[in-house]
Formats: structure tokens, C-alpha cells, sequence
């Protein structure tokens, strides 16, 4: 027996045992559970990534999920860099050919996570683009030189798709190390929320 199983049984077993106590609502599963263990919804379920579209586990990409969150920042300058010059804090990203640079008006702050220095790409005019250099609390650079030319105001995706392409949310789990549940929870209020039909 597994663990999960093992715990919705002793779980059921506490409940039987509580014959004098009104218990109005039984919960055990979460959208994983939701998914994968039926005898585990008792009375309701609580589906967290769910909700957002997100699949809770890789078995469960057979699902028919559509994505419910998107993240878009706009490009706030383009500047010209030569080969050699290094980027951000800590010059953390040295330029090896002379490169158009962006940045973006979105940062750690806004819970764009730092371990994805050097590691993620967002998506500017349908291509994806690498974010380069470490990332700063209220901004993040984009090496945009491989693409037609960019200007201020140019939508950039960081979360959601583009074109033909798209980031998920597990893609940005991976890039950072971290589970799927740390990247929504730590989203920042300082995100305006719009909230489309």
C-alpha cells in the first residue's frame, strides 16, 4: 500500500470513530488526490492548481486542461551592448557577440524567482527570447537580438503563449528548481490581476 492510500484509509478510519461529533465536511485531496484517488473526495475537494489549469502531477497531463493564468509584462528600454560587457549585479552574464538588450518592468518582486538567472526564456513577438544577466527585484533583461527589432512597449509573456509558443507553469518550476505550487504562490500583489470571460 502506498502512502496516500494508506492515509485517506487511516483518515476514513478517524472519522468512523467519531460517533458523537457532527463532522459537516470531510476533505482529504488536493487537485493530485482529485485526479488520481476517487475515494479520497469525501464530502469536497480542494483543487489549488486545478483551477489554474495546472496539471498537479506529470501522470496527469492526459487531462484536458486549459491554461487559466498568463503573466505579461511590457519591454520598458532597449539598449545596445558589445561583446564583452557584462550584465546585472555581480556581472553574472558576459556578452559573446554585440547584442540588443530589453528590459523588462517585472522582477523577483513580483515573484519572478531569481534561481531562473541565466536559465529561463520569455516569449517577444511570438519567439522566445533568453533572460539574461541575474534577475533584479523590479526588472529583468532580455537578449532580443535574434528577433526583429523590439521598442518600448512591446508585450513580452512570461507566463502563458505567444505564437506558437508557450511557457507553462511547470516550465518555470523547472527553471527555478521548485514545484508548480511555489511558482503561483508566489506571484506578488504588486501584479495587477485582470480577469478576462
Amino acid at each position: 500500500m502506498d502512502k496516500a492510500t494508506h492515509q485517506i484509509k487511516t483518515f476514513a478510519a478517524c472519522l468512523s470513530k467519531l460517533t458523537d461529533i457532527s463532522v459537516p465536511w470531510r476533505h482529504a485531496a488536493n487537485s493530485a488526490m482529485t485526479v488520481h484517488m476517487p475515494e479520497s473526495h469525501f464530502d469536497l475537494v480542494r483543487v489549488g492548481l486545478l483551477t489554474y489549469g495546472i496539471p498537479p502531477t506529470q501522470g496527469a497531463g492526459a487531462l484536458s486542461l486549459s491554461p487559466a493564468l498568463s503573466i505579461k509584462a511590457r519591454i520598458v528600454q532597449v539598449r545596445n551592448f558589445s561583446t564583452g560587457q557584462t550584465l546585472s549585479y555581480g556581472g553574472t552574464y558576459t556578452l559573446t557577440r554585440p547584442s540588443r538588450i530589453a528590459l523588462v518592468s517585472l522582477g523577483y518582486a513580483d515573484g519572478y524567482n531569481r534561481r531562473m538567472s541565466n536559465k529561463s526564456h520569455v516569449l517577444i513577438c511570438g519567439k522566445p527570447c533568453p533572460v539574461v544577466g541575474a534577475i533584479c527585484m523590479d526588472v529583468i533583461m532580455i537578449d532580443v537580438t535574434d528577433i526583429p527589432p523590439v521598442s518600448t512597449g512591446e508585450e513580452v509573456v512570461l507566463l502563458g503563449q505567444q505564437g506558437d509558443y508557450k511557457i507553462t507553469v511547470p516550465d518555470i518550476a523547472q527553471w527555478a528548481n521548485c514545484i508548480s505550487h511555489e511558482v503561483v504562490s508566489l506571484l506578488g500583489a504588486r501584479l495587477p490581476r485582470h480577469y478576462v470571460s
